[in-house]
C-alpha cells in the first residue's frame, strides 16, 4: 500500500497541468506547468530556469512582482511570465492591464497553438503573439500531449483580432531575473534551457515583436497582363506556362494574414482596368460585384504557394496572344504588412486573343465572349461591362 501511494505521489509530481495567469498580472509555476494568459493578453515578461528554481526570489501576482535571485534555487517559481493587454491602439506604450478591449478578458482562454523544443532551441510564433509557455528544466518535463507536441520548453501562440505581428525587434535574456520587452512591444518568441544556460548564456530568452492594428493596400485594381513568351505565330503549337501565386516587388517571403487582408479589401472596392489599351479606363468596382468577384478569387488571393500551368496553344491562321487576370495592390508599410511596396496575384484566369492586332481582353475573366476575342461581355454576375471603354456609371 505504501509503495502504491509513493508511485501515485511520483507520478503526480510530474504530471503537467494548466495555470490561468491574470490579466495584466505576474504568474509563477513549476518545470512541468503550461502558463498561460487569458484571451487578449499576451506574455511582456519572462523567467526561465536552469536545474533549480531560479525566478523570483519575492513573487506576487499583483500587481506583477518578481524579484532578482540572489542565489542558486532561491527562486519562488521555475518560469514567471506577466500578461499585459494587446491594446486597440497600435501606439500603446507596453499595453499593460489598465487598456481594455473588447476581446481582452480575465477569464477566457484564447485559441492558442503549441510548439516544443530541445534545450536551447529558440521557437518563434509564425503569427500572433505568445500567450502561453512551459518550462521544462533540466527534464523534458513539458509533455502533456493535449498540447500536441512535447519537449523541454513549449511555446503557446495565439492571434488577436485585428493585431498581426510586424517584426521582431529583439531578443531580451533572464539570468537569475525577468527578462521584460521594450516599450510598446508584446512576446513573440522564446528559448529555455536545460541544468545549464543553454540560451547564449542565459537560462532563458525572449523575442519581442511589435503588435498593432493591421495596416490594408490601397490602389487595389484587377487588369489582365500579357503572360511573358506568350505569343503563338500563325501554324505553330506552343506549350506555354505562366504562374499562379502572389509576389511582392519588396521579395518578402508571403504571410498568411496577408493574403487574408487582400481578399477583405477587395471585397470592398477596387479599379477594373484595361492596362494595355490605347486609351486607359477604370471602373470602381465596390458593393456586391466587388464581394462576389472577392468571393470568386478569395482561396487565390490568400494562397501562400506558388506553382505553375501550362497549356498547349494552337496558332491556326491568326495566331494567339495568352493573358492573364491579375490583383495589384500598394502597401504602404507597416503591422501586419508586408515592406512598402506592389504585391502582384497572378490568377489561373487567362484568354487568348486571337487576331492579327493582338488585342487585350475588354470583359471580367467569366463574362468574355469567345467569337469575338473578348471584345464584347456578357452579363454573368459581374454587370457584363467592357473595360475597353469609357465608363458610363459605377459598378454597384
Amino acid at each position: 500500500m505504501m509503495l502504491m501511494r509513493m508511485s501515485f505521489l511520483l507520478l503526480a509530481a510530474v504530471e503537467s497541468k494548466d495555470i490561468l495567469c491574470p490579466g495584466g498580472g505576474g504568474c509563477c509555476g513549476g518545470a512541468e506547468d503550461y502558463l498561460m494568459c487569458p484571451s487578449g493578453y499576451a506574455v511582456t515578461e519572462y523567467c526561465g530556469s536552469g536545474q533549480s528554481n531560479d525566478c523570483c526570489e519575492d513573487f506576487m501576482a499583483s500587481p506583477a512582482t518578481c524579484t532578482v535571485v540572489t542565489k542558486p534555487g532561491r527562486g519562488s517559481c521555475k518560469t514567471y511570465i506577466k500578461c499585459s493587454n494587446i491594446s486597440a491602439s497600435a501606439g500603446a506604450a507596453n499595453m499593460d492591464g489598465s487598456s481594455q478591449t473588447p476581446e481582452a478578458s480575465t477569464n477566457l482562454l484564447p485559441d492558442i497553438q503549441w510548439q516544443c523544443g530541445n534545450v536551447g532551441q529558440e521557437l518563434k510564433c509564425p503569427e500572433g503573439a505568445m500567450a502561453g509557455v512551459c518550462g521544462g528544466g533540466k527534464d523534458a518535463a513539458c509533455n502533456d500531449p493535449s498540447k500536441g507536441s512535447t519537449g523541454y520548453h513549449c511555446l503557446g501562440c495565439a492571434i488577436f483580432g485585428g493585431h498581426i505581428q510586424e517584426a521582431d525587434n529583439d531578443w531580451v535574456g533572464s539570468y537569475y531575473n525577468m527578462a521584460s520587452c521594450p516599450s510598446g512591444t508584446v512576446a513573440c518568441g522564446e528559448c529555455a534551457s536545460g541544468k545549464d544556460a543553454n540560451c547564449y548564456g542565459f537560462f532563458a530568452r525572449m523575442r519581442c515583436c511589435n503588435v498593432g492594428k493591421t495596416v490594408t493596400p490601397s490602389h487595389r485594381r484587377g487588369y489582365w497582363k500579357y503572360v511573358t513568351d506568350g505569343i503563338v505565330v500563325p501554324g505553330e503549337t506552343k506549350t506555354l506556362s505562366f504562374t499562379v501565386n502572389t509576389q511582392y516587388s519588396s521579395g518578402a517571403t508571403t504571410q498568411k494574414s496577408w493574403g487574408q487582408t487582400l481578399a477583405e479589401t477587395f471585397s470592398y472596392s477596387f479599379e477594373a482596368d484595361c492596362e494595355f489599351c490605347k486609351e486607359k479606363e477604370s471602373f470602381s468596382v465596390t458593393n456586391s460585384v466587388s464581394r462576389a468577384i472577392a468571393h470568386t478569387y478569395s482561396s487565390t488571393l490568400q494562397n501562400g504557394t506558388t506553382y505553375t500551368e501550362s497549356e498547349t496553344y494552337y496558332g491556326n491562321s491568326t495566331g494567339c496572344k495568352l493573358w492573364q487576370w491579375v490583383f495589384e495592390a500598394q502597401w504602404p508599410g507597416g503591422v501586419g504588412s508586408p515592406p512598402a511596396g506592389i504585391s502582384t496575384t497572378f490568377t489561373s484566369d487567362k484568354f487568348c486573343t486571337r487576331d492579327f492586332a493582338g488585342s487585350v481582353p475588354c470583359c471580367f475573366p467569366q463574362e468574355c465572349n469567345m467569337g469575338d476575342n473578348c471584345q464584347t461581355c456578357s452579363d454573368w454576375g459581374y454587370g457584363g461591362h467592357n473595360l475597353c471603354q469609357k465608363p458610363d456609371l459605377l459598378l454597384v
